[in-house]
């Protein structure tokens, strides 16, 4: 199963700790929250499952962290080509949640290598990559901004041979 995990500050400095991980065999993703810098732990919670009809259940999930805002970000649907990408806010720490949405709508393919950049204390920088090409995305709180692409993170063509170098596997 794929995790991810974030910590992050409450109001009062205890340290709050975000997991999630994938189940593929049950087609269910899933989080659970420490308050208290990981000594104890709330049970799991199932953030989506399956739904009958549908060309497959929920995976890739992972967990941004940015003060007290939390994002869980994952996929379903997925046929290899297209997919639907979701992505969950919470406010105040992961204490309460925002319906799932929709994201990337405007995009074709489906997202590979979804990665939140580490650094930034005011908002949260989504990294991925659809179809060979790296986007950023920030999330200010509200929304994500549109996709930026990044052809630099994509690859280059050495100066020495002249033959394009991709940043990939």
């Amino acid at each position: 199963a794929d995790d991810s995990a974030q910590e992050n500050q409450d109001g009062a400095g205890h340290a709050r700790v975000h997991v999630v991980w994938d189940n593929p065999a049950k087609e269910r993703v899933y989080y659970a929250m420490s308050v208290d810098g990981g000594g104890s732990w709330e049970g799991p919670v199932e953030v989506d499952n399956r739904v009958e009809g549908t060309v497959s259940g929920p995976l890739n999930i992972r967990v941004g962290v940015a003060g007290e805002e939390v994002i869980l970000l994952w996929q379903s649907e997925n046929n290899g080509q297209n997919c639907v990408q979701y992505y969950k806010p919470s406010v105040d720490g992961g204490d309460t949640w925002l319906p799932r949405q929709r994201m990337l709508t405007d995009l074709p393919g489906c997202p590979l290598d979804n990665e939140f950049v580490p650094g930034a204390e005011d908002f949260l920088i989504l990294k991925t990559s659809i179809f060979g090409q790296v986007y950023l995305l920030a999330w200010d709180g509200a929304r994500w901004s549109s996709p930026q692409t990044q052809s630099t993170l994509s690859g280059f063509v050495d100066r020495d041979t002249l033959q394009t170098v991709n940043l990939d596997c």
